[in-house]
């Protein structure tokens, strides 16, 4: 956690508010701070544990195609020892998928596991059937899309929702990203001139490139209109 900003930080966020920062203010800023750190380590984190997408497909057909090996066929008009039999080699087939699907990366784990609560309306640990494997796996298989060509512009609706709802707890009510000579004291609109202190706060600590202002003009009244709509 960020527990303190230095003098000239504060300034610097200070200089576009319309008041100057209370104890209060100053709390809700560095609270907003460290819940972003939180959920960007949390983050990394589960990226670092996701399969790619073609290394995953090709150990989901895998599975599946191991799990239906262990199907069982159940006996028709089954006498007692064939049904006890039957019992047996369920035992033994549901021993065999569990233990492949222990060996599983964590992301096939996940989509499995999600698959077969869908499917089943029972948690994963109730020890599924075979069957239940090969169908939770051809399902999420069937729901893998298709890699997307080109570059991928990353949604940031996350980061911005929280900063206007932390400019709105500020009680500042202008969000205009456009710089009005005429009211601005400063070179930049006030909502641009704090997001781009603020970010160059949190990458002081994470590490991170700061925006250039030209993205967080652009930024500001795009995700703005999202916000609104939420």
């Amino acid at each position: 956690m960020k527990e303190e900003l230095t003098s000239q930080e504060w300034q610097n966020l200070e200089a576009y508010l319309s008041k100057p920062l209370d104890d209060d203010s100053k709390m809700s800023i560095l609270t907003f701070i460290t819940i972003t750190d939180t959920l960007r380590v949390l983050a990394a984190r589960e990226s670092a544990l996701k399969t790619p997408q073609p290394k995953l497909k090709k150990e989901l057909i895998q599975f599946k195609d191991f799990a239906k090996k262990w199907i069982i066929t159940p006996y028709k008009n089954a006498t007692i020892e064939e049904k006890a039999e039957e019992e047996d080699l369920l035992i033994h087939a549901r021993a065999f998928v569990k233990r492949q699907y222990n060996s599983l990366s964590y992301t096939a784990k996940s989509e499995i596991d999600s698959s077969i609560k869908h499917l089943t309306g029972f948690e994963p640990d109730k020890y599924p059937s075979p069957k239940d494997y090969y169908y939770a796996a051809l399902r999420v298989l069937d729901g893998i899309k298709p890699p997307v060509l080109g570059r991928r512009s990353k949604d940031k609706s996350a980061i911005y929702n929280s900063i206007f709802t932390l400019w709105e707890l500020l009680g500042e009510t202008n969000l205009s990203a456009t710089y009005n000579p005429t009211q601005d004291t400063n070179p930049e609109s006030p909502l641009v001139g704090f997001v781009y202190n603020l970010f160059k706060i949190l990458n002081t600590f994470t590490k991170g490139s700061t925006p250039a202002l030209n993205t967080i003009r652009q930024d500001i009244p795009k995700y703005l209109r999202k916000y609104k709509q939420s």
